[in-house]
């Protein structure tokens, strides 16, 4: 785990006072009435000036609308904050059993990842084994690094895609994909084959395999991954683990459709074959 910082102690600690004050702004207006610069400069306890500076700011950044009678409420965008946050906590509940099952299975360490802020996010682990690797739930890898990357980078757009590759692909190891025309290629032959690999281009002699979760408008919403040490994984083949990756990805989509009946009214996820 040496890319994750240790923490500080709460006595080390520099708190931001304006983000603070945003943030009480922000649940002045989580009670869901429309307030004026007026009211919400009394209640956070700034003057005027002060307040609307904040305000601004979070208009900008489309947490906060303003109407055209000059009140201020929570935008819609935050909408979209909130269901990738409820997603992603379904996806951890649905995706337990199917883990520790492929864990078992296969005696690699088993991981669920959706994309966040142009990177993967773990956001589920299980292990048969102990197997020393960097990925864990709550941290994050590049896409264009780990085979659960690739399984997203598939789903986005192409000028997105482009925009991520001219951002830079940095190296994590010496076998990271750095050059452009190799890393589509490598997407190409993903979607192709209906998995995506990585050999030790995230981390030195570990490997993985991955395949995505897939939504019921075929939409990908996570990718699945088992990791292996790589002497382990070119033993097993990656095409070998392809049908119990897929059937995981299964269970996890099933399970996720069930759960979200409750919201949605009907299933919303299904599976790749």
């Amino acid at each position: 785990m040496t890319d994750v910082p240790d923490p500080v102690t709460a006595s080390h600690v520099r708190t931001v006072g304006s983000v603070r004050h945003a943030m009480t702004l922000l649940r002045c207006l989580a009670a869901g009435t429309p307030l004026t610069l007026s009211a919400l400069a009394r209640r956070v306890g700034l003057s005027k000036p002060a307040t609307y500076n904040l305000l601004s700011t979070l208009v900008g950044e489309q947490l906060v609308s303003r109407d055209e009678n000059l009140r201020y409420a929570l935008s819609w965008h935050l909408f979209e904050y909130s269901r990738a946050v409820t997603e992603a906590k379904r996806m951890t509940g649905a995706a337990r059993r199917a883990l520790h099952d492929l864990a078992r299975e296969t005696g690699g360490a088993v991981l669920v990842s959706v994309l966040d802020r142009d990177g993967v996010l773990y956001v589920d682990r299980e292990d048969a084994d102990i197997l020393r690797m960097r990925a864990d739930t709550g941290l994050r890898a590049p896409l264009h690094t780990t085979a659960s990357g690739k399984v997203l980078l598939t789903a986005l757009s192409t000028p997105h895609v482009d925009r991520l590759i001219e951002s830079g692909l940095a190296a994590k190891t010496t076998a990271t994909i750095t050059d452009p025309r190799v890393l589509r290629r490598e997407l190409l032959a993903t979607r192709d084959r209906g998995y995506a690999v990585c050999w030790e281009e995230q981390e030195p002699r570990l490997s993985s395999v991955a395949v995505p979760v897939l939504r019921a408008d075929r939409s990908v919403c996570a990718a699945v991954a088992v990791a292996f040490p790589t002497m382990r994984l070119r033993s097993i083949s990656p095409d070998r683990l392809r049908g119990r990756l897929h059937a995981a990805a299964t269970r996890i989509a099933g399970e996720l459709a069930a759960r979200s009946q409750g919201m949605s009214g009907g299933a919303d996820y299904v599976s790749e074959q």
